[in-house]
């Protein structure tokens, strides 16, 4: 069964901004296939070298371990902790692989702590940098990701990713540190490189456009090294920046404040708008530049607009932009099950204040992903192993399974073709307020290339 679950939706015209949520919402079989090719080097290279680091894990004699969120050095910038989804996206996918490698034996098994990154960011003062941020982290229990049980940790892996200066590459080096160091013993740490695929670009923030896609009345295959190149030289500012190219980019992006529409200002590469101020209400519009139909992932703070995801975007659901629709209205976060809403809602300062900590989600951005549709008589390839399509499936299920075998076999069994929909609801400066009323939801079938079209990000609020 192919298909990617995804969304459409679409309003008439609006007499001042964008006025309610789509009309339609499509919910489909999540079909894995697809996203194979898109998710591959990475994930294999998780998942080869867990077992190194799962062994290292055992010898220190650790019985608890969790995954922080890691540090991202793009080029010849400094390490940062909000580069993109790719600090926190690094984190689950080695805590999953942990899983994944984990010893079914219950006296050989490690207990794996599950969103430890989260849970950290509500902690006050709680840094692996400090001798007392790490009080604070390792004095705390974490949940398990199998039973109803919490543990406090006697290890956290953390590491750091290097990303060329072309963006071609990215280097990983993992290991595990505990309460009295900062930094992983040097024999206990792995390391690997793989080549950056395009899915992997909007992780990191950044922005690209494949030019000439749209030929003979049809929306062509990406090759997703064009993605990486173009990303390159929006960087260097050798190209215009996506959403400045009406006549190449396939959709268009609207910020609404109110019943203004906000303009943007780019430079470096990079996109800014103001942020929005209490009492104003935030939506989005997007607006159709070429014919054919597409997928689109709309994320704020680095959440999708649908059911509020944290997954990278291919495996998002998507809003549809169908062929005879002109373009798409947003004002909250699409609910599951629901004809309703979350309004996107302005945090106060205090609240906005309490996102700007180290360990949590990122914060402070609008970024949009355009997927054109798969021609149905594409060849795909198909998943490696059981561990590798649950790692590229990349969630839990909604409910926690009682032992560590039944969460491997349920991970590995949904990974091969079961249906559903993960929510991490983690907030940001513009976080989900009260619900609004929608005019329903049917499902539509679409199943999206393997590499986007576009992808940009917009910052609206830096943090201080």
């Amino acid at each position: 069964m192919a298909g990617s679950t995804s969304f459409w939706t679409g309003l008439g015209p609006p007499r001042q901004g964008p006025v309610g949520l789509a009309a339609l919402l499509v919910l489909g079989w999540l079909a894995w296939t697809p996203d194979v090719a898109q998710a591959g080097a990475l994930e294999q290279e998780m998942l080869k070298h867990a077992p190194a680091l799962m062994k290292n894990l055992r010898e220190e004699g650790y019985q608890n371990v969790g995954v922080l969120k890691f540090r991202v050095k793009k080029g010849a910038a400094d390490y940062s902790d909000s580069v993109g989804t790719l600090n926190l996206s690094l984190a689950q996918r080695v805590e999953m692989a942990l899983v994944l490698v984990n010893d079914p034996a219950p006296d050989r098994q490690l207990g794996i702590l599950q969103d430890v990154s989260a849970v950290a960011a509500r902690l006050q003062g709680a840094s692996h940098l400090n001798p007392q941020g790490r009080q604070v982290l390792f004095s705390a229990s974490y949940p398990l990701a199998w039973g109803n049980k919490s543990a406090k940790p006697d290890a956290l892996v953390t590491g750091v990713a290097v990303i060329s200066p072309d963006l071609r590459e990215m280097k990983v080096v993992m290991g595990p540190i505990d309460s009295q160091s900062s930094v992983p013993k040097r024999e206990r740490t792995v390391a690997f490189t793989v080549p950056v695929e395009s899915e992997l670009l909007s992780e990191m923030g950044e922005s690209f456009l494949v030019r000439g896609f749209f030929t003979g009345g049809k929306i062509n295959q990406v090759d997703p090294s064009k993605a990486v190149a173009s990303a390159a030289k929006v960087k260097s500012k050798a190209e215009p920046y996506p959403l400045d190219d009406a006549s190449e980019a396939p959709v268009t992006l609207e910020i609404w404040y109110g019943k203004s529409k906000v303009p943007f200002n780019t430079t470096s590469g990079k996109a800014v708008i103001r942020p929005p101020q209490l009492g104003e209400k935030v939506s989005f519009r997007i607006v159709r530049n070429k014919p054919g139909r597409y997928g689109i992932v709309l994320k704020v703070n680095g959440e999708n607009t649908i059911f509020q995801e944290r997954l990278p975007d291919h495996r998002c659901h998507k809003w549809i932009l169908e062929p005879d629709m002109d373009k798409i209205d947003i004002v909250g976060y699409a609910v599951k099950g629901e004809k309703s809403a979350r309004e996107f809602k302005v945090l106060t300062p205090s609240e906005s204040k309490a996102y700007e900590v180290y360990y949590g989600a990122d914060v402070g951005t609008y970024s949009l992903t355009v997927y054109g549709e798969q021609d149905p008589g594409a060849i795909q390839e198909q998943p490696r192993d059981d561990n590798y399509a649950a790692l590229v499936a990349g969630f839990y299920p909604q409910e926690k399974p009682d032992t560590l075998v039944d969460l491997q076999r349920t991970l590995r069994y949904e990974a091969g073709g079961a249906s559903r929909i993960a929510t991490r609801g983690l907030g940001g400066l513009v976080g989900a307020g009260n619900k609004v009323a929608t005019e329903g939801t049917r499902v539509v079938p679409f199943k999206a290339n393997p590499s986007p079209l576009m992808s940009a990000t917009i910052t609206y609020y830096q943090v201080r």
